[in-house]
């Protein structure tokens, strides 16, 4: 067996050089397409992400689409995607699209009503649910996911209750006080 660095061992080494070279520069074009194609078309923007009530409350989410995808957009062509959450105590319900609107490419819509979370009834007071929502297009684009969350405060009652079994303390401490 003979070799030469031009013709490469018995002729193989170059052309496996080139089928090598070949595929480095389709896996790199490929890869420049797809960092192109993942480029942030969408954004959601969601300003009150953290909201409280009573567990069996309906929570609604308003916020702000940009859309940068190279096209106008109606807002009954896009929907959301949710994630991450609970199904036992978290039920959402798009409200995007009930209401049709534009928005033009290479801007932000105003306020929207996005979504609703309805909190489940047995829903411990002081827990906390969250849930990760994106917007996607028809075409598939996605927004990145914005976090929101929702907090189970005391029922009245459970306060009441606390204020109640607190004042005998508080009369207790002042009364103390006004004898020092």
């Amino acid at each position: 067996m003979q070799w030469s660095f031009a013709a490469g061992f018995n002729g193989r080494i170059l052309p496996c050089a080139a089928s090598l070279l070949r595929s480095a520069v389709l896996l790199f074009s490929l890869l420049s397409v797809a960092a192109v194609a993942n480029a942030q078309q969408l954004t959601l923007t969601i300003p009150d992400a953290d909201q409280s009530g009573l567990a069996g409350s309906v929570f609604t989410f308003a916020g702000t689409i940009t859309n940068n995808t190279g096209t106008t957009l109606q807002t009954s062509d896009l929907f959301l995607d949710f994630g991450g959450f609970d199904p036992n105590f978290l039920t959402p319900h798009q409200l995007l699209g009930s209401f049709g609107s534009t928005i033009a490419d290479g801007s932000t819509s105003g306020s929207l009503q996005l979504f609703e979370l309805a909190l489940g009834p047995g829903a411990a007071p002081g827990a906390t649910f969250s849930s990760d929502v994106m917007v996607q297009d028809a075409i598939a684009n996605l927004s990145d996911p914005v976090t929101v969350t929702v907090s189970v405060a005391p029922e009245p009652e459970t306060l009441t209750l606390l204020w109640i079994s607190a004042m005998p303390l508080a009369w207790y401490v002042r009364r103390r006080r006004r004898r020092c």
